[in-house]
């Protein structure tokens, strides 16, 4: 019973992600990967605005701001439009994958351990989360 209630929800959450959205849909994106043994999570916020934010969570739940800067709000975008073509997964194992999407009111996650195709979205959105403007500096966040 319990397995055919989430396979709606997924469904449901699946369908609702295909629907174009407007400028004030996205509210949020935030990606990491971690776990195992010392149990830290590294990962980066994108915020709409057009600013990254790289962090990291160390076992005991403290996280530490590492480093803000901006992005173009186009590769933000891109980045939102290729992760909402994934159904949301929840695959959880040692060191995982995380990807969590606000838009409107409707949370999205995506937990993963080994999905190629998401795999290779992640990596290529933490090369953006890493991507400093070549005219600014870094801003270290206490």
């Amino acid at each position: 019973m319990r397995f055919i209630f989430c396979v709606i929800g997924l469904l449901a959450c699946h369908q609702d992600l295909t629907r174009q959205p407007t400028k004030t849909d996205y509210t949020y994106l935030s990606v990491s990967r971690g776990g195992g043994i010392t149990g830290l999570v590294t990962g980066c916020d994108l915020q709409p605005q057009g600013q990254i934010r790289r962090w990291k969570k160390s076992a005991s739940g403290r996280v530490d701001s590492l480093q803000s800067f901006p992005v173009s709000l186009q590769s933000i975008e891109q980045q939102v439009k290729q992760l909402k073509s994934f159904a949301p997964l929840h695959d959880r194992g040692n060191i995982t994958y995380h990807a969590e999407l606000r838009l409107g009111d409707s949370t999205y996650v995506w937990i993963w351990t080994s999905d190629q195709e998401l795999t290779a979205w992640y990596m290529d959105t933490r090369n953006l989360c890493r991507a400093t403007v070549a005219d600014s500096t870094d801003q270290r966040m206490e």
